[in-house]
């Protein structure tokens, strides 16, 4: 679950800068949200892959092993199914896995733009100049640079 950040203007025993002091907020986002649901359609996704490369094995094998059994003399329609469902299913892990890393650069960027403007509202709402200008510098330093 992501995490956002929070401004408590009681609490002094860590002070930093002008009385703040920075806690995590466990409360989940519309990001994190958006990542659970991810991470359910992924492994969805791959565990049906796997198991129909494992359906294509079992029938190539089950193929070759009706043939020398004697019950079929065609060991072609077996053994070219069987390929067809695991390269059909290699290449939908191939994609998923491409795919996957594309997703994972834009929620981390998403979980970035969050954190930037949870430090915009903080920024804000102080009236600490120091303090704005600090927060604005790692800002636009961590973007920019």
């Amino acid at each position: 679950m992501a995490t956002g950040i929070k401004v408590d203007k009681s609490n002094t025993d860590t002070e930093i800068k002008g009385g703040f002091q920075f806690t995590i907020d466990n409360s989940p986002t519309l990001i994190a949200e958006y990542h659970e649901d991810a991470i359910k359609q992924n492994s969805l996704v791959v565990r049906n892959a796997v198991l129909m490369i494992w359906v294509g094995i079992l029938l190539i094998i089950g193929s070759f092993v009706a043939y020398a059994a004697g019950l079929t003399k065609d060991l072609l329609v077996g053994t070219l199914a069987g390929s067809f469902i695991d390269v059909f299913s290699a290449t939908i892990l191939y994609i998923f896995n491409k795919t996957d890393k594309d997703k994972q650069v834009y929620f981390n960027n998403l979980a970035k733009m969050e954190n930037d403007k949870k430090f915009l509202e903080i920024v804000q709402n102080t009236s600490n100049e120091e303090l704005k200008k600090e927060i604005l510098t790692k800002i636009v330093d961590s973007n920019y640079k």
